[in-house]
This record gives structure tokens, C-alpha cells and sequence, in this order.
């Protein structure tokens, strides 16, 4: 649906035979039922591209660039034999890279020989999995991966709230400082679940995960003994007005 001509590029496919398989692979398997594989991280064989249209890296290729892993770009121009894009994300956000094709292989298990496919490492992206969203991290990541729900706390600046706009005086949630009191802060209750000691094997502690009006998440700690009352007055996916709380940072 965007505006503009499509550019398709298609990859070439060959099969080598595992380390300890011999034979020759590349004669038992046609081109045309290795075009048709796909598989998480590799670029399908007919890869359609446009200008203007996210998309997201799937291969290291100059690290101290921008260009890893999971970057995600506008593409700006499709050239010949190779692409510009602008990266959206991380330190290097605006600034325009170029790529090439480049081999990428893949060992599926399951399969009796090792695919190598030449092209253009980057597929469309208006949504990424959780583990491709692990390395986008807020100013204070270190309130998350201290829990389990570390990834789902990534999920939760993707989703959008609605909030009422005629609040007055609200802090928003990535506007908190250690120290921060008697603030007000409106904030949606995404998840909420029971901290446990390993040691005593006994539960320790209440949390919650609040997402504002931005879609920044914040984890809240309560003692374990407000369990049920909190449990009783908070539900999911209700939006409160919070105050008479202290914000402290967790390392």
C-alpha cells in the first residue's frame, strides 16, 4: 500500500552437504525446491522492496556502523546492487547506510544439507518478535531484567492506551526521578504477579508493571502482605491515578 514501484530481487540458493555428509547436494535438490525454504533470520528468495517501507536487519555486517543484527531502517533508495537505507533506532538514528547481497547460510537440523542463499540480508518490518526487540532498551533497562518479565515488559512499549486528556498536573512515568514524591502519575496496569526467594522458598513481594500514556512501562514493588487488598483494587487493563509512592532506581 505504499506509495511507489516495487523493486524484486531474487536470491540464488545452493545446498553443500553437511560437514561429515559428502555427496553432492547441490545435484540432489533443485533450485526451484530451495527458492521455496524459508526460515526465521533468512531472506525469502523473492525479497520485494520499496522506498520508504521499515525494515529490519538480520546479519551482522559493520557493528561500529549500525548495521547488526536487528537495526531497523527506512529504505531511501534501491540501487542496482545495493541498498540505502536510513536507521531508525539506537545511537546512529538518521544516519544513511548501504548494503549489498551477501551469503547467508543457514543449518536447519532437520534438513540433510546446509542452505546458502545470496541476498540482501533485510526483510520488512512492522513488527518485530520479542527477541529481536531484547536489544531495545529504555534509559532504565535495569528495572526489568531483574524480573522475569523482562520481554514482556518489551511488548508493552508497542501497545497502545488510551488515556482521558483533560488530566491536569500528571507526571509521566519516563519523567520520574529517584527520590520523586508526592507526584501524581496516570498509568495503565498491564501485568501483575508474586515475587519468590529461591532461599526460604517463600513469596517476598508484589509487583505490577504500569505502561503510561507514552507506552513507557515502569515495575512497581509493594510488600507482599498488601497482596490481597491490591490485588482486589488494581485489575488489568484499568487506568489509575497513583500518588504516595516513592521512586527509587533498582541495580
Amino acid at each position: 500500500m505504499v506509495d511507489g514501484p516495487v523493486t524484486t530481487c531474487n536470491s540464488y540458493d545452493s545446498a553443500t552437504p553437511h560437514a561429515n555428509g559428502g555427496g553432492a547436494a547441490e545435484m540432489l535438490y533443485p533450485t526451484e525446491y530451495l527458492n521455496s525454504l524459508n526460515y526465521p533470520g533468512l531472506s525469502p528468495h523473492v525479497l520485494n522492496l520499496k522506498v520508504g517501507v521499515p525494515s529490519i536487519l538480520l546479519r551482522n555486517i559493520n557493528v561500529t556502523g549500525g548495521l547488526c543484527n536487528g537495526t531497523r531502517m527506512i529504505i531511501t533508495q534501491l540501487l542496482t546492487k545495493s541498498v540505502e537505507a536510513e536507521i531508525i533506532m539506537g545511537t546512529r538514528v538518521g544516519e544513511k547506510v548501504f548494503f549489498l547481497r551477501m551469503k547467508l547460510i543457514h543449518k536447519e537440523p532437520s534438513l540433510p544439507f546446509v542452505l546458502k542463499r545470496l541476498q540482501f540480508p533485510i526483510i520488512f518490518s512492522y513488527a518485530m518478535t520479542i527477541q529481536k526487540s531484547r536489544s531495545i532498551t529504555q534509559e532504565d533497562r535495569c528495572l526489568f531484567t531483574k524480573t522475569r518479565l523482562w520481554s514482556r515488559a518489551i511488548i508493552c512499549c508497542t501497545l497502545k492506551s488510551y488515556f482521558p486528556r483533560s488530566m491536569a498536573q500528571i507526571t509521566a512515568l519516563a519523567q520520574l526521578i529517584s527520590g520523586d514524591r508526592n507526584r501524581t502519575i496516570a498509568a495503565r496496569i498491564y501485568q501483575k504477579w508474586v515475587t519468590y526467594s529461591y532461599h526460604i522458598q517463600a513469596p517476598t513481594g508484589y509487583c505490577c508493571m504500569l505502561i503510561d500514556e507514552m507506552n513507557y512501562p515502569k515495575l512497581v514493588n509493594m510488600r507482599y502482605g498488601d497482596k490481597d487488598f491490591l490485588d482486589n483494587l488494581m485489575h488489568l487493563n484499568k487506568v489509575y491515578m497513583i500518588s504516595n509512592f516513592e521512586m527509587s532506581r533498582s541495580y
